[in-house]
Formats: structure tokens, sequence, C-alpha cells
């Protein structure tokens, strides 16, 4: 059984204030981490236990992962410049 996603509101508002080519272009980020996380752009943060972002170019995507239910729970997204 594969990882499953999850939005909070922040990470859901964040998406419907994108432009339509950028939103898909990081949902298809997404699944593609969800099918191969070894391929995408993930860096473990410092400072924060438990915390990643998923690089898309001048985006990023902000998540928790939550290994014993197998749960990414992404908290925000947002551009480069408004996320650290």
């Amino acid at each position: 059984m594969g990882w499953n996603i999850q939005f909070d509101s922040r990470a859901l508002k964040d998406m419907k204030q994108l432009d339509l080519p950028i939103r898909k272009r990081i949902w298809e980020s997404i699944n593609n981490m969800l099918e191969k996380p070894e391929a995408a752009d993930i860096k473990k943060l410092k400072g924060t236990p438990g915390e990643y972002r998923l690089r898309v170019g001048d985006w990023r995507v902000r998540f928790q992962a939550d290994h014993t239910r197998k749960t990414y729970l992404v908290t925000h997204v947002k551009h480069r410049r408004d996320i650290y």
C-alpha cells in the first residue's frame, strides 16, 4: 500500500490562490512524489523535526510525514521567497 496525501486548510487556501498552470504543475509533482519519492526533489528541513519540502521550480510544498499511517500532511504551498 502506498502513501496518502492530506492538505490542511492553509495549504488548500494557498493552492486556490495560485494560477492554474502552476497549480497543475504542483499537483503533478505531488503525484510523482507519491509514486516515486526517491525521484522527487525532497529535502528534510533543519530545525523542524519531521518536516520536509518538495521543490517545484520556484514553489515549495512543505509537508510532514507520518510514517506509521503512511500519510503526508501538506501544510504550506508558497513561493520560495515567502515560505522560509
